[in-house]
């Protein structure tokens, strides 16, 4: 079930019924639809949410994490068929699904700000999957640090990065000890 809570009165004003064992929910851009990944079925339910009723229930995969909104469809990650899902936002209906590959560990995703490519992290094979939402093609950026789980796009004039949670991390442990050198190399000699 999903509950619509009021913020104002800090109460739960109704209650849908979705899928079992929903895995959060999503709201898509136009702000028209929500979905919910019920993982206890293997299904999706779209939510209208102006009429706070399920709208469609559609066949998904295994193990979903995340869903992502471009190009008018929902993109659906199934982490561990290493498939995934692609909806029409239009007609609600199954528009296809992507094999990405088999025995992977798919993780998050992020959307572009143009609503064109997602950018899905891959933790088995250290890549970072660029996919093309009109086409539903895609193409692998290997080698992009150890176990990525999740990945952040922004875009600065035509140029878009990338960073997965492992590079961040590695980053960090790079500044630390770039910092610690430069601590003692300051250190008064005793």
């Amino acid at each position: 079930m999903v509950g619509k809570i009021d913020p104002r009165e800090d109460k739960v004003v109704k209650v849908i019924r979705v899928g079992q064992n929903p895995w959060r929910i999503y709201m898509n851009h136009d702000g028209r639809y929500a979905i919910t990944p019920n993982n206890g079925d293997e299904t999706i339910s779209i939510i209208d949410l102006q009429t706070d009723k399920v709208a469609a229930t559609l066949e998904a995969g295994p193990d979903m994490t995340g869903v992502n909104f471009a190009a008018g469809k929902a993109f659906v990650i199934s982490s561990t068929s290493g498939f995934v899902y692609v909806y029409n936002m239009s007609s609600l209906r199954p528009a296809g699904r992507l094999k990405i590959g088999a025995n992977i560990q798919l993780e998050t995703a992020t959307t572009d700000t143009a609503e064109e490519k997602l950018y899905l992290a891959d933790s088995t094979e250290n890549a970072v999957v660029i996919i093309d939402a009109k086409s539903q093609t895609f193409e692998k950026v290997f080698n992009v640090g150890l176990f990525p789980w999740g990945t952040t796009s922004w875009t600065a004039r035509t140029t878009t990065v990338i960073e997965t949670t492992a590079a961040v991390r590695r980053r960090r442990r790079d500044d630390r000890r770039q910092r610690g050198r430069a601590g003692k190399a300051r250190s008064p000699e005793v």
